[in-house]
């Protein structure tokens, strides 16, 4: 080949690749441009993060098909051989028509034999080829390179300002994998700001709380409408702000059917919940029967519902409760402390518990489902019963009521008082001589809350000898079951004197001589000693 046609091709070459150039500027500058519009129209007609990227694929697909028809209409522009050497033979009056003749008769060579003279001016065309100036005449001028340097650093600028904008932070929001919106919800009002899914069962007639927390605003700003189903059309309301930011809360009030939702932004959109509307267990009759202890002869006490009662110590306390037909497989407990007390069921609607009242008592009843047991106990009112205690009984020795000398051969009249809030069974006094004891009934009944009684100490029946100490007391005994409650009276002392004629000055005399022992201090801790043995010793009694 010619070098002449050789350097004809090369420049031919060179225009493809400029006008190849010029093609991938003008994509590169296609591209931010669309982006731009794409942002406006966002600012306008908001964009879903969820489409955003397909918008963002569109912009790209759109701005390489530019790239492309640009491509293939320089390539189709191509100028021809013909074409470039009439371009450099106008760049060079001095080869006088000498290329473009070169030329065709290069293309005549490949059909026939050339002449001579045709020849001729082949080999002085390639002899000038080294002279000609081929860049002249054929290769974009100076501006065409600043027009495209301007171009591609316009377009690099102008894609690193859209990087930011609105629809490219969307679509790659959109493939981060992180959620833009979180629902969940709540039972409105409820203290134990418990949170449950979106989509969940809900008792009849609750009031439910719909929470929406936006991660991501459109374009700086956070809304938040809520869509639903009402009478087969789409309904919308803006949620309501709460202090807390972000989040956005829609109270459906009193839920009666099923209710279903979701949320959307005018950039995000939530998949349709559903809040599910079912039947709880309730309680239709809810009564107390409480039995007072046989010993206290009282008439049965009705109660019914909750709250706080006072009732006599050792009742039962018997629960008869009865819960509505549906649903039809309900379980009753009782919650007290952290015992969980299941209630005996009696029939299909009717359940039972009994319990003797010895402390206070409370707790709480509630229900189950047993076919659904996920859902939420229907939880009612505490009830609290407190005992009426049962009070001990009282004794006391009213005469002669203190420490007294007596001669041995001496008798004493005492009187005894004795009470209890149901009545006293047995009163008893106790003597104890030397290291001996001995107990007396003297009341056996009928039972009585009051009784004033009288008894004579003959001291002329016991073996006893000067300055011998005698200690008495009374004990009383009331009708508690099964085991009666003791009380004894205050303990006192007879110290022994000679028989009558021997003994020292008295007062006063009935078959003897009494006279108040002296406050000594030996005699006092000795008393002292033996009240407090008494004391210990009387939880010990055993009721004959």
């Amino acid at each position: 080949m010619p070098n002449f046609l050789e350097f004809i091709k090369r420049e031919a070459r060179f225009f493809i690749f400029s006008r190849s150039l010029f093609a991938l500027v003008i994509g590169l500058l296609c591209w931010p441009c669309l982006l731009y519009l794409l942002d406006l129209y966002d600012s306008v007609y908001p964009i879903l993060e969820s489409a955003a990227f397909n918008w963002v694929i569109s912009t790209t697909v759109f701005s390489i098909a530019v790239f492309l028809i640009f491509l293939v209409r320089s390539w189709t522009k191509k100028p021809s051989v013909k074409n470039l050497a009439r371009q450099v033979e106008q760049s060079n009056p001095d080869l006088l028509d000498l290329l473009n003749c070169a030329v065709e008769l290069e293309d005549k060579s490949k059909q026939r034999s050339l002449t001579f003279m045709e020849n001729r001016v082949l080999r002085q065309t390639e002899e000038k080829a080294s002279e000609i100036v081929w860049t002249e005449g054929t290769r974009p001028p100076p501006r065409f390179w600043a027009s495209l340097v301007f171009g591609l650093m316009l377009s690099l600028l102008f894609t690193a300002w859209s990087v930011d904008r609105s629809p490219l932070q969307k679509s790659m929001d959109s493939l981060s994998g992180e959620p833009g919106l979180f629902l969940f919800t709540t039972k409105t009002g409820s203290t134990k700001l418990e949170e449950y899914p979106a989509s969940k069962e809900f008792s009849r007639g609750t009031d439910i709380s719909v929470f929406a927390d936006v991660t991501r605003g459109h374009r700086g700003q956070k809304k938040a409408f809520i869509e639903f189903e009402e009478n087969g059309m789409i309904e919308s309301l803006e949620m309501l702000r709460t202090p807390i930011m972000g989040r956005f809360e829609f109270v459906v009030p009193s839920l009666q059917s099923d209710f279903s939702y979701r949320v959307v932004t005018p950039s995000l959109e939530s998949e349709w919940q559903l809040l599910e509307a079912y039947d709880p267990p309730s309680i239709s009759t809810f009564n107390w029967e409480i039995i007072p202890p046989d010993y206290l002869k009282m008439e049965k006490i009705s109660h019914e519902g909750f709250g706080y009662f006072r009732a006599p110590e050792g009742s039962r306390m018997i629960l008869n409760l009865s819960v509505e037909d549906k649903p039809e497989n309900v379980g009753a407990f009782i919650l007290s402390g952290e015992l969980e007390i299941p209630l005996e069921r009696v029939d299909a609607n009717s359940f039972t518990t009994d319990h003797v009242l010895e402390t206070e008592w409370k707790g709480v009843v509630y229900l189950k489902d047993l076919d659904f047991p996920h859902r939420d106990p229907v939880v009612y009112e505490e009830f609290l019963f407190a005992p009426i205690p049962d009070e001990p009984p009282v004794v006391e020795i009213t005469e002669p009521a203190k420490d007294l000398q007596l001669a041995s051969d001496a008798s004493l009249l005492l009187e005894f008082y004795s009470s209890d809030d149901h009545g006293v069974t047995d009163v008893r006094i106790n003597i104890s001589h030397a290291g001996e004891k001995e107990e007396e009934t003297i009341f056996v009944g009928p039972v009585e809350k009051e009784k004033t009684i009288s008894y004579v100490l003959d001291l002329n029946e016991m073996a006893l000898a000067i300055g011998d100490v005698i200690t008495y007391m009374a004990l009383a005994i009331d009708n508690k079951e099964p085991d009666g409650q003791i009380a004894r009276s205050e303990i006192y002392f007879i110290e022994i004197l000679p028989p009558e004629g021997n003994s020292t000055e008295s007062d006063a005399q009935m078959d003897g001589e009494q006279k108040e022992i002296p406050v000594r201090d030996f005699i006092n801790r000795t008393k002292k000693i033996i009240r407090s043995t008494y004391d210990a010793l009387l939880l010990s009694l055993i009721h004959i």
